[in-house]
């Protein structure tokens, strides 16, 4: 979403300038191709943090930005308090997830929340839950969802869908669950694994895809050959086409223990792909349970396979249902212009507020900082 909202905002009114705490890396390419200013602090270890610090201190002082807008835990923190030290006139943080790393982080949240002028958070529920810890205040807290430019996701060709397929080694009567996501604990899919293992004793003819990678690549490739699932699991890796690939199965399925507002399921729903995901975060204010997908509890092993079995037995004119009514709540409520529309707007709101009384203002560049700790 960082790259998304530099890359969008309206340029004739703000110079947005993106500083990360790691080193360069993809997000920073793609950000630079848009003719977006990066730099990068190469934090790779934690003692280089108070080197890091003064870096960050001497850009920003000479910047002169009017915002800075923080995104991760890290960037929360250090952005709060340089903008404090050196007055900036608005200072922004982000929740991106219910669960931000325990309590030491919270406590820290919950002391630099002075230096703050508002909390950006992806949905409803991760910012209540961190309101209910005193972490933030809810009078500072402002929820805007992810959005998604809509024109990555056109229909792909029967030709490009079937070549997909055969690559998975798919054929048309095939039935094919894909999960996208990092191969971490949070995102529970040792339980899917077991469920689809559940699911395969029935339903002989089906398929599932594991895009992502991560720690846990290589225990999950283990499990898959001790249920005997190597002919029917395939781990693919980080890929480029995601939005391809999520047209080429039939079904998608996330079985997260927390989330924040999981990009890939309003992805899924764009690419017209029925979603099964777990009630975390906020995907259930994404996903409209037996409307535009199905719902289950986190860690619920037979609701997931139940699940995906009633998608499966409904069959795909039932399956049609949830993809035009799951394509059609994404239009309506989660596009990257309304994210734009609603981060811009708060910029105006805060920036106005600072106008009172500020001598010093005209004098500003309307810049706008976003800090992250991974471009």
């Amino acid at each position: 979403m960082l790259y998304h909202t530099a890359k969008h905002l309206n340029m004739e009114k703000y110079r947005t300038v993106v500083i990360s705490m790691l080193p360069n890396g993809k997000v920073a390419d793609m950000l630079r191709s848009e003719n977006i200013e990066v730099h990068c602090l190469t934090v790779k270890h934690k003692w280089l943090l108070p080197l890091s610090f003064i870096k960050l201190f001497n850009h920003i002082r000479k910047l002169k930005p009017d915002i800075i807008h923080s995104y991760m835990f890290h960037a929360d923190i250090v952005g709060r308090v340089i903008g404090k030290l050196l007055n900036i006139p608005v200072v922004i943080s982000s929740i991106r997830n219910e669960y931000i790393g325990g309590w030491h982080r919270e406590r820290l949240l919950k002391m630099t929340d002075m230096f703050t002028d508002c909390v950006t958070v992806v949905c409803e529920k991760a910012g209540m839950v961190q309101v209910n810890k005193g972490t933030i205040k809810e009078d500072k807290m402002k929820v805007i969802y992810n959005g998604i430019d809509l024109g990555r996701f056109k229909p792909i060709s029967v030709e490009s869908r079937l070549q997909i397929r055969q690559s998975w080694g798919a054929n048309q009567t095939d039935l094919v669950f894909i999960c996208v996501g990092r191969l971490e604990t949070q995102k529970n899919h040792r339980m899917l694994i077991s469920a689809f293992h559940k699911l395969a004793m029935i339903h002989d003819q089906v398929k599932l895809i594991l895009i992502g990678d991560g720690s846990l690549r290589e225990e999950l490739e283990q499990y898959c050959k001790d249920l005997k699932l190597t002919d029917k699991v395939q781990f693919k890796g980080i890929c480029s086409n995601v939005h391809e690939l999520l047209q080429a199965a039939d079904m998608f399925v996330l079985a997260s223990q927390w989330e924040g507002l999981p990009n890939v399921v309003l992805e899924a729903m764009a690419s017209g792909t029925p979603v099964i995901a777990t009630s975390v975060g906020g995907t259930p204010e994404v996903v409209v349970d037996q409307e535009t997908g199905l719902l289950v509890e986190s860690g619920d092993e037979k609701g997931l396979l139940h699940a995906m079995k009633v998608l499966i037995e409904i069959g795909d004119a039932g399956r049609q249902m949830f993809r035009e009514h799951a394509k059609e709540r994404v239009r309506k409520h989660f596009t990257i212009g309304q994210t734009i529309a609603e981060t811009e707007s708060l910029y105006e709101e805060l920036l106005l507020k600072t106008q009172k009384g500020s001598k010093h203002h005209a004098e500003r560049q309307n810049n706008t900082v976003l800090q992250d700790e991974r471009a």
